[in-house]
């Protein structure tokens, strides 16, 4: 668990700052917005609790990674004392859980992921203890969290209106508790951005669907089999359903940035501790391992199993994939981030009214430039009508990055061309993954920085992560 946190924990996803930004924005510019302007409105975030938490750090001049390390370091202690405290017996199942990369990686990806995830499980062990009022506040925090959750708006009280029989004038008071909020919450949005919904609906949902890519994601239902066997039924339907829906919601969907499987996670993570939590008292864990026949009986064994699965999810720690990840951020900081420091360095004398670069976070944060998202997510003009020249030309762009296939950008190549931008040079990030550099003139200084980016990425993942690994993650905690 250590060594992951020593590995992991300097990872921050780009992404997150999308989110980061909203806060940012309205304190250096006073608008609630994706970009530093009135003009386009889009809600790119999904979490509205990070969103409004990243007021903090910019109205105090706090570092926002910094910020939100400490975020993650808070809750994940909060809740390992909690859950230790109410189960003594779960401590090395749950030294599991936090020994794989996965977990350290989404705890401290300064996304939403490991707090869903938390709300998730405590929302299944509150329902399990029948104590509605707490059913209902942690609802309520999961519908700012994730849009997933809004399906809860009618599975609780769905759960909690039936007992023997369906009672409906209960339904109906509980689902007012849940949908009164809810709904002024998209009317907020609604008032703020022309639309209830994230911006994301408009572009990743009802992409595809295929069926086999269905049976893969119903597969992360397999922790409920326990529930069940524990004789929890009422609560393996409820499981089955909200994780089901979520499920063929994501098997139709485009999901960027599955950084470490992260929309597995989001399903398979609340279950697995659901899980612990129910096999850490005696009664439980003797009727399952009765009802199977396992060799979990004994404690000993159950302790060698443990240790074993550490040393397995150690070895796991330092797979290509992951090693990719524990690189990334350093590179991030390195590329997006010296990049949007000369954008912001440039445009105090060249004239940049806007930039352009596909779904980036990091870059128009360090930039302070309003950015034209040519994956569309920031930007709902574009989701709604396409990257068009109209659309570059009203945003005004005078600086872009692509970063995608030749052919699919061609068009936006030419748009580029008749706004008189042109190809400067272009700066590796990954395999597969450059950054292709368009302005208005052709820039010394740009240049120098692909050159010097592309020497320093050209060593190879493994000899980055040497050189990186070496210092000590707080180090790029900024």
């Amino acid at each position: 668990m250590f060594i992951n946190f020593w590995i992991f924990s300097r990872f921050t996803v780009d992404d997150a700052f999308i989110t980061w930004r909203y806060g940012k924005n309205l304190i250096d510019f006073g608008v609630w917005n994706y970009n530093p302007s009135t003009f386009d409105p889009t809600q790119a975030y999904t979490n509205p609790i990070y969103a409004a938490l990243s007021i903090v750090p910019a109205a105090l001049h706090w570092n926002v990674v910094l910020f939100f390390k400490f975020v993650s370091l808070i809750l994940a202690v909060s809740f390992v004392i909690w859950f230790v405290r109410v189960r003594p017996q779960a401590k090395l199942p749950l030294l599991v859980f936090f020994a794989v990369p996965a977990t350290m990686i989404h705890l401290f990806s300064g996304l939403e992921t490991f707090l869903y995830v938390v709300l998730v499980f405590a929302l299944f062990v509150a329902l399990r203890s029948s104590r509605q009022n707490l059913v209902i506040a942690i609802t309520l925090g999961l519908f700012v969290t994730r849009p997933e959750s809004w399906l809860l708006v009618v599975l609780v009280p769905l759960y909690l209106s039936f007992r023997k029989t369906f009672r409906l004038g209960e339904f109906i008071k509980y689902f007012i508790y849940l949908a009164a909020p809810l709904g002024i919450y998209f009317y907020v949005h609604l008032l703020l951005f022309g639309q209830a919904l994230p911006n994301t609906f408009f572009v990743k949902s009802g992409q595809f669907f295929v069926g086999v890519n269905l049976l893969f994601w119903l597969l992360t239902l397999l922790p409920l089999f326990v529930v069940w066997v524990l004789g929890f039924r009422k609560l393996s339907v409820f499981g089955a359903l909200f994780t089901g829906a979520v499920a063929f919601n994501y098997s139709t969907a485009f999901l960027s940035m599955d950084f470490a499987y992260r929309y597995v996670f989001h399903l398979v993570a609340p279950l697995v501790l659901f899980v612990i939590y129910l096999l850490s008292e005696s009664e439980p864990r003797a009727r399952v391992a009765g009802k199977i026949n396992t060799i979990f009986r004994n404690e000993n064994s159950n302790k060698a199993i443990v240790a074993a699965a550490l040393v397995v999810l150690g070895a796991a720690s330092l797979n290509p994939e992951v090693l990719v990840t524990a690189n990334y951020y350093p590179k991030l900081l390195a590329v997006h981030g010296e990049l949007g420091r000369m954008t912001k360095e440039i445009s105090k004398t060249e004239p940049i009214r806007a930039i352009s670069i596909g779904d980036a976070g990091l870059l128009p944060y360090v930039a302070e430039l309003p950015n034209l998202d040519l994956y569309r997510l920031g930007t709902h003009l574009g989701a709604a009508h396409g990257i068009s020249q109209e659309l570059i030309n009203r945003y005004e762009v005078d600086f872009a990055v692509l970063r995608g296939y030749a052919h699919a950008e061609e068009p936006i190549r030419k748009a580029l061309r008749r706004r008189g931008l042109e190809f400067v040079c272009a700066a590796d990030f990954g395999d597969e993954y450059r950054l292709q550099i368009w302005f208005k003139k052709s820039s010394l200084e740009l240049r120098e920085f692909c050159d010097r980016t592309n020497a320093q990425i050209g060593v190879g993942e493994w000899a980055l992560f040497v050189k990186n690994v070496q210092q000590a993650p707080w180090s790029f905690w900024k």
